[in-house]
């Protein structure tokens, strides 16, 4: 439903840049979704390293989205849970 890649990934030769593939099915899904799951999701999105995966805190995540921690807390199982009903 949900995917992530970098400009390397396909090729491309511009840096620091990280996609979101969302795929149209998604449209029948956005009642899933709360804001703060877009807001987190994106963050993420943002720290993913050259190994496809990141780690920031969820004090970092809080800050730069300025969400509260358990909100962040609360966004990253509602993701998780949504991505493992959609594999």
């Amino acid at each position: 439903m949900i995917g992530v890649f970098t400009g390397r990934s396909y090729g491309q030769r511009v840096e620091n840049v990280t996609f979101i593939r969302i795929e149209t099915e998604l449209v029948e899904n956005l009642h899933l979704f709360q804001p703060s799951d877009w807001m987190v999701l994106t963050c993420l999105t943002m720290h993913i390293g050259q190994t496809n995966v990141c780690w920031p805190s969820l004090a970092k995540i809080a800050t730069q989205t300025g969400l509260s921690e358990q909100t962040v807390k609360t966004a990253i199982k509602r993701l998780c849970k949504i991505g493992r009903a959609h594999v």
